[in-house]
Parts: structure tokens; C-alpha cells; sequence
């Protein structure tokens, strides 16, 4: 299974739509008692960052942080395979933000020819990800 949980103002149809199990809302994944096993977990903008939260109580397999929005935490590495994508049209300080927050939890960082949006790039490099 594939969790996407998308940011402020993103709405469904931004999202890959070729992928064959796809849950696009928020409360389908807070509501499981788990994620099941082998899941893949995507999160974009604030969305990345409650993604990192919920892989740290539900491990899964593949977790991807796109565009993260910078938060001050202590960050414990999840038990996941963990990417990390950025816009390199982003502001500065963000694409900053994604970089350490890679080197941080030990991810892969890729960067995306896109804005701070999802964009036909990003989902490209999503399913590329995936």
C-alpha cells in the first residue's frame, strides 16, 4: 500500500494517479490501528513531517519526505528506507532544511526541478522514488 499525506492547500488530483494503491487522505492513515507491512509512507510540505511522525510509531518500508517543512525537533532515525526530495526552485533556507534533515535521518536526497509544489517533476520523481 501507498499513504500519501499531502500539505496545506494540496489537493488529491496534484498527486500520481498511476499508482495502484494509493490512499490520498489524511484519515486513512491516522485512522488504521498500523500501516501494514511493506507500506510506502509520502508525505509533502507539513504533510512530510507528520509522515516522519507516524513512521516512527508505524515502521514501514519506504518512507519519502518531500519538500519538508522545517520544524525544531530532535529526529530519531525511522526503521525505514528513508528519502528525502527538495525543489531546487525552493526557498534557500528550505532546500537547506532538506538536505541536513537527510544527512540527519540517513536518507537519500534527490532534487526535483520544481517549485515548493507539487509539479509534474515531483510526481515524475515520486514514482521514480517509488
Amino acid at each position: 500500500m501507498i499513504y500519501i499525506i499531502p500539505g496545506l492547500g494540496d489537493k488529491k488530483y496534484n498527486f500520481p494517479k498511476n499508482v495502484k494503491y494509493l490512499h490520498l487522505s489524511m484519515d486513512d492513515v491516522l485512522s488504521l490501528p498500523k500501516l501494514p507491512k511493506g507500506s510506502t509512507l509520502i508525505g509533502f510540505s507539513i504533510g512530510a513531517i507528520i509522515a516522519y511522525l507516524l513512521s516512527l510509531k508505524f515502521p514501514v518500508k519506504k518512507l519519502i519526505l518531500c519538500s519538508p517543512s522545517p520544524i525544531i525537533m530532535k529526529y530519531k532515525k525511522p526503521k525505514s528506507e528513508v528519502h528525502v526530495l527538495t525543489g531546487d526552485k525552493e526557498d534557500i533556507q528550505m532546500q537547506k532544511y532538506a538536505i541536513a534533515l537527510a544527512r540527519k535521518l540517513g536518507a537519500t536526497l534527490t532534487k526535483v526541478n520544481s517549485p515548493h509544489k507539487m509539479t509534474r517533476n515531483y510526481r515524475k520523481a515520486i514514482l521514480d522514488t517509488i
